[in-house]
């Protein structure tokens, strides 16, 4: 009985954690904002939830909070390649090529901002905001901090992932496995 009880505590805890995560705005000008990949359709079209983001880093782009965005993420189930993608949707939306960057290789948020940093790197990048769905922003701006990078969430709050309530509780719970497991492989110098 005990173990039931602590497993809800702990499950309550991790909720309220990434939920609280996910609750923040930009407060800081940075050098770049990283999208991190997210569903597109087999067309070529970026999923509810990747526009939600690409818009949201848009915005974000437009206002002065970044110089650039990088846009993350490998080919999807669909097949096209992510972060491609939201290039081109964002390239409608009006950001200049040339302030736009790719990585193409990864298939997980860890990879996202491994290669993240490598282009950050390459143009003496330091910080950056991180333009994701607000139960991701957490694990993410873990993971970049966890690689050196000076990061701060900055939620799209108009994600289908968190404006639905069945989606918001499904997608938050499955955050927690996710952020229990990348913890976890941090925790354990992977």
């Amino acid at each position: 009985m005990w173990f039931v009880m602590l497993t809800v505590i702990c499950l309550a805890l991790a909720l309220l954690t990434i939920t609280m995560g996910g609750n923040v705005r930009p407060a800081y000008r940075t050098d770049c904002i990283i999208v991190p990949g997210a569903a597109c359709s087999a067309n070529g079209q970026p999923g509810p939830m990747l526009a939600a983001r690409i818009s949201n880093a848009v915005r974000l782009y437009e206002e002065g909070w970044g110089t650039a965005i990088i846009f993350t993420g490998g080919a999807g189930e669909s097949g096209p390649v992510e972060s491609i993608v939201a290039r081109a949707a964002a390239a409608r939306l009006g950001v200049p090529l040339d302030r736009m960057h790719v990585e193409t290789l990864s298939h997980s948020t860890y990879e996202n901002f491994l290669y993240a940093r490598a282009l950050m790197e390459e143009h003496h990048w330091q910080s950056c905001l991180v333009s994701t769905d607000p139960f991701h922003v957490l694990r993410c701006v873990v993971i970049a901090r966890h690689l050196g990078l000076r990061a701060f969430g900055a939620p799209a709050f108009e994600s289908p992932g968190y404006t639905r309530a069945r989606l918001r509780v499904w997608y938050t719970l499955r955050e927690c496995a996710g952020f229990a497991r990348d913890t976890m492989a941090l925790l354990s110098g992977h």
